[in-house]
């Protein structure tokens, strides 16, 4: 391992998630890396993006690079777009959704790391001293759909 990976050598991935309708329509691309106390994320969301409510247990920091996202954090409404910065609290209810016909390109960090075994082609950032082992044992859950509809039609109206 290494403190460094190298752009050319970055591997982004379409990782297995669930969106809201359980189709396969747009995904998340991602690139990930990780160090002892956080993990960095670039996911590039396609137009149409949108994931499930879900909490865990690590402070997320987000940065719009590209495009616009909708984030929805317990129940409340935030349209990122380039250059906006938005926390998720730990254990915050939150989701995203690609409102636009642009994908949107979004930076996040977690603190601590997340469960990598969601993520299992993450990248480790170590140098040759250093222990990576990481706590495996971080929850991540999936839940309260109907949040996500009451919250959504608030928001944006009947989508109908």
């Amino acid at each position: 391992m290494s403190l460094l990976i190298k752009a050319k050598d970055v591997n982004w991935h379409r990782p297995e998630v669930t969106v809201v309708d359980g189709s396969a329509g747009p995904r998340i691309d991602v690139a990930f890396t990780y160090g002892e106390k956080s993990n960095l994320m670039i996911g590039r969301r396609g137009a149409g993006y949108h994931s499930v409510p879900h909490k865990h247990e690590s402070e997320q920091l987000n940065y719009c690079m590209e495009g616009s996202l909708w984030m929805y954090v317990d129940g409340i409404a935030y349209l990122l777009e380039p250059g906006d910065f938005l926390r998720i609290p730990a254990w915050s209810m939150h989701w995203a959704w690609n409102r636009s016909g642009q994908s949107n390109l979004l930076m996040e960090v977690h603190t601590p790391v997340v469960n990598l075994s969601h993520v299992p082609f993450a990248v480790g950032l170590f140098g040759a001293t250093e222990d990576p082992r990481i706590d495996q044992a971080r929850k991540n859950e999936y839940v309260y759909p109907e949040m996500q509809e009451f919250t959504e039609r608030r928001n944006h109206g009947d989508p109908s």
